[in-house]
């Protein structure tokens, strides 16, 4: 087993989520996010809606609809693999 910090290690010391061990299998931890882990992603969040806005409205109304006709491809084949 590795040592190295994961990310839930990570986000455990900023205090971001708060883990407890489930009563029947103790090997296993379940991870909720707290306040702070709840903010944090919140601030994520608009971040990155703000940077899909910025880098979608360089496209031309045909490039537009190039990728939306891509992107239901690939949710279709999604939906099909799961």
């Amino acid at each position: 087993m590795s040592r190295d910090p994961g990310a839930t290690d990570i986000l455990a010391i900023k205090g971001m989520v708060r883990r407890e061990p489930p009563r029947r299998d103790r090997r296993q931890c379940h991870c909720f996010l707290n306040k702070a882990g709840l903010e944090a992603l919140e601030r994520v969040e608009s971040v990155v809606a703000q940077s899909c806005v910025d880098l979608l409205s360089s496209l031309s109304e045909g490039q537009e609809n190039t990728l939306n006709r891509i992107l239901r491809v690939l949710r279709r084949e999604k939906v099909v693999q799961a």
